[in-house]
């Protein structure tokens, strides 16, 4: 998603989709908690998270102070260009996150067990 990123913040929803497919009926089919992990900390995670809608009182009251965390070590450059590459979001203009939960997730959480999706799979899909 990163690199997708990089290349082009206009896809179409649909686009986004067709290339999450996989992995959600991966998602919906696999019995290996590892893998489920490593797609949804890596992948969905990430995606919606960056694609949040904010709402205007959510904003932080104070900054994260860098200088703290690494005891004053790192130059004042270093922390400026750590905290950009923290904050660095990917966005997509198209992406919303409702309709692809409504349209895709729920769709494929939906189906009937043996058809696409384990039931012991069915929760954390919802």
């Amino acid at each position: 998603m990163p690199e997708l990123g990089k290349v082009n913040n206009e896809i179409s929803l649909t686009a986004i989709s067709s290339l999450l497919e996989p992995l959600l009926y991966t998602l919906a089919n696999t019995n290996s908690t590892v893998l489920t992990d490593r797609i949804r900390d890596s992948v969905f995670h990430p995606l919606l998270e960056s694609n949040v809608t904010l709402d205007s009182d959510s904003e932080d009251s104070e900054p994260e102070d860098l200088k703290a965390v690494d005891g004053g070590k790192l130059s004042k450059r270093t922390r400026k260009e750590l905290k950009a590459l923290i904050n660095k979001k990917y966005v997509f203009a198209n992406m919303n996150i409702l309709l692809y939960a409504e349209n895709y997730v729920f769709k494929v959480a939906s189906l009937p067990e043996g058809e696409g999706i384990r039931e012991s799979n069915r929760e954390q899909m919802y």
